[in-house]
C-alpha cells in the first residue's frame, strides 16, 4: 500500500498487476539505500563536485576529429554552393562572377 500511495502523490497510477511487479525493485532499493545510509561518513568528507569515472592511472581515449556532415538540400541532395555565391558583395547585391 505504501507503494501505490507514495506513486499516487505524484500522480501515478497503476493496476494492482503493476504494482506487483514493482514490490521486488522497490524493497531492493530501499535495502541498498538504507545501507548506504548506514555507512560512517565523517565531516572530513566533502561533497562531490566533480565526477571521473575513469578507474586511476587510466587515460580517456583520444577525441576522434570532428567532421559536420555536407549540407542537404531539398529532395537530399548535397547542397554544394561556393562561398561566393552564399555571401552578398559589396554593393549588397548578389556576388557576381
Amino acid at each position: 500500500e505504501a507503494l501505490r500511495t507514495a506513486l499516487g502523490m505524484i500522480g501515478l497510477n497503476f493496476r494492482d498487476e503493476q504494482l506487483e511487479q514493482m514490490r521486488g525493485n522497490a524493497a531492493r532499493l530501499a535495502r541498498t539505500f538504507t545501507a548506504l545510509r548506514a555507512l560512517p561518513l565523517p565531516n572530513e568528507v566533502g561533497p562531490a563536485f566533480h565526477f571521473n569515472p575513469l578507474l586511476p592511472g587510466r587515460k580517456p581515449p583520444a577525441a576522434a576529429p570532428f567532421v559536420a556532415p555536407a549540407p542537404r538540400a531539398p529532395g537530399g541532395a548535397v547542397a554544394l554552393e561556393t562561398l561566393r555565391q552564399t555571401l552578398p558583395s559589396r554593393g549588397g547585391g548578389p556576388a557576381r562572377r
